[in-house]
């Protein structure tokens, strides 16, 4: 054989580091999860971060991205519990001066954040303003998770479809 590394899987070689890509897609069907760098707690929720990657995903696989390959966002963690996330897609910009928010292209809200432990991991934010009138005054959940020291996954509840349970994951990168 040849190619550094060389790894197997269920007896299926990957020969060099240009088949790494290959072998974690493989894991991850094999139901491999990444390993988080510990618990996710309010201190380490504090800061500053911009959105990565927004996909909605259906029984599984990812069906759509909601505001494009390119979509915006960044989140804002206060230490005294105040959140402001700010989500918009790459081409927001280039809408006309004056044009109403279409939620497809641009949702923010703000408001108090609490972070609880028990019996999972759960964020829940008492919205006080936002961009979609109909979640001023509700409590947003959402499931954080750490995926390393400057990575975190906010993900809603998922939602019972015909094709199965239906979520989104957004994911952040630290920034600030």
């Amino acid at each position: 054989h040849w190619g550094v590394p060389t790894l197997a899987f269920q007896g299926e070689p990957f020969f060099g580091q240009d088949r790494l890509e290959a072998l974690l897609w493989r894991l991850r069907k094999a139901g491999m999860t990444r390993r988080a760098s510990g618990p996710v707690t309010a201190d380490y929720l504090v800061g500053r971060w911009a959105l990565a990657h927004w996909g909605m995903f259906e029984a599984g696989e990812l069906t759509t991205l909601p505001q494009g390959e390119k979509s915006l966002g960044q989140a804002i963690f206060t230490r005294d519990g105040v959140v402001s996330i700010y989500l918009q897609a790459a081409d927001w910009k280039d809408q006309p001066a004056g044009a109403a928010a279409d939620l497809d292209m641009f949702t923010a809200f703000t408001g108090d954040w609490r972070l609880h432990q028990h019996p999972e991991p759960e964020l829940n934010v008492q919205v006080r303003l936002a961009s979609d009138p109909g979640t001023i005054g509700r409590v947003l959940v959402r499931r954080p998770e750490r995926l390393g020291p400057d990575w975190l996954r906010l993900s809603p509840p998922p939602i019972a479809t015909k094709k199965g349970a239906r979520h989104h994951e957004l994911t952040w990168r630290r920034v600030g």
